[in-house]
């Protein structure tokens, strides 16, 4: 899918020299979009009870395992992050490799990981759009968030398959990681954990810019957190769950949302290459001017998109 961003980024390009990190004030309050009082429809009420209620719930199972001591990850290995050698390299392209629209919309494993019906269906008219547009040559530059959007659902779910998960249904609230789980399921399946691939294997032939840090073998979270080829983002994230500042429910919809009618000015993740090649990856103005602090440390998140920004003769960001 490079193919499209390629022929539509320089028009979505504000011309800033310069990009403006806003520093992270812990809220006050919730987010509104976790109020429940109110809202009329049952579907949605319930919908927001039940995301309160497994943040609380993985908050307190958290507490209970910080309480309990060793988990039992003393003889884990912890790999250390890739070096900031060599140039990454361009391996996808929206040139369909299949000579139907079907054909090519099985080749997007992001539908795999998505869980709501209608995100399913849009998803599907939208790759059916896009490829009636890059056949006619005429691609339609307001498509250009939702094909950035998609591609990052896309490598997630490519990269979800690469540590060796199960990626169908990944997304599902309820689900925890099992890169820290232990012990027998908890009896009132108020947490499902998600499943490995081959359970025999469980993660054997992960990448190392994926393979889990301390905190992701300690820490109780979402397996969404697992996806991003950069172990300190994953951490800073887990620090900021654990510490209360962050909700990892609004994180999540800002990049992988997929209603439809996007503007451009979300914060968004592009991803130019090999999903688990953390060299592909790139972070935008709009997400950095949100999201920045979450960015703080992670040198190879920072150096890859320098590169694509020098690529396109943009100045570089500094942290």
């Amino acid at each position: 899918m490079s193919g499209l961003l390629e022929q539509q980024i320089d028009i979505m390009e504000t011309g800033q020299n310069s990009i403006v990190v806003a520093r992270y004030a812990p809220p006050d309050m919730r987010d509104p979009s976790d109020d429940w009082t109110g809202v009329t429809s049952r579907e949605e009420r319930k919908r927001r009870q039940n995301r309160l209620n497994q943040r609380a719930h993985r908050r307190r199972k958290n507490k209970q395992q910080q309480q309990a001591g060793p988990s039992g990850t003393e003889d884990i290995k912890v790999l250390p992050p890739p070096a900031l050698t060599s140039s990454p390299a361009r391996t996808w392209s929206v040139s369909p490799a299949s000579s139907s629209a079907s054909e090519w919309e099985a080749q997007h494993e992001g539908l795999l990981i998505m869980t709501c019906p209608r995100t399913v269906e849009r998803m599907r008219r939208f790759l059916r759009e896009a490829y009636e547009e890059y056949t006619l040559h005429a691609p339609n530059v307001g498509h250009l968030p939702s094909l950035i959007r998609l591609n990052l659902i896309d490598a997630l779910a490519r990269n979800a398959i690469r540590i060796g998960f199960d990626p169908n249904g990944l997304c599902d609230d309820d689900l925890i990681s099992p890169l820290n789980y232990r012990g027998p399921p908890l009896p009132d399946g108020s947490l499902v954990m998600l499943k490995w691939r081959d359970d025999a294997r469980r993660g054997a032939d992960c990448p190392q810019a994926l393979a889990p840090t301390h905190l992701q073998r300690t820490v109780l979270h979402h397996p969404w957190i697992d996806l991003f080829p950069f172990p300190q983002f994953r951490d800073n994230v887990l620090t900021s769950i654990q510490a209360g500042i962050l909700d990892d429910d609004e994180l999540c919809l800002d990049l992988i949302e997929f209603a439809g009618g996007a503007d451009g000015r979300a914060p968004a993740l592009i991803v130019w290459g090999e999903a688990s090649d953390w060299r592909s990856w790139e972070v935008t103005g709009e997400f950095l001017r949100k999201w920045g602090w979450l960015v703080r440390g992670c040198a190879e998140m920072v150096a890859a998109t320098n590169y694509w920004r020098q690529k396109r003769g943009e100045t570089r960001i500094i942290f």
